[in-house]
């Protein structure tokens, strides 16, 4: 069995991320360092 260091999933998220309904589900340890994140707390692997 796999598993992820998930934070949340926060579903129906409406005009936040684009046109209708999206949804989020945010991980710890995120590699990418968007410039936008919503999240920079989920950048340190070791988590919120």
């Amino acid at each position: 069995m796999n598993t992820a260091p998930l934070i949340c999933i926060d579903r129906h998220r409406l005009t936040i991320d684009g046109e209708g309904v999206t949804t989020l589900v945010a991980f710890h340890g995120c590699p990418l360092h968007c410039k936008y994140c919503l999240n920079p707390q989920c950048l340190d692997a070791d988590g919120v």
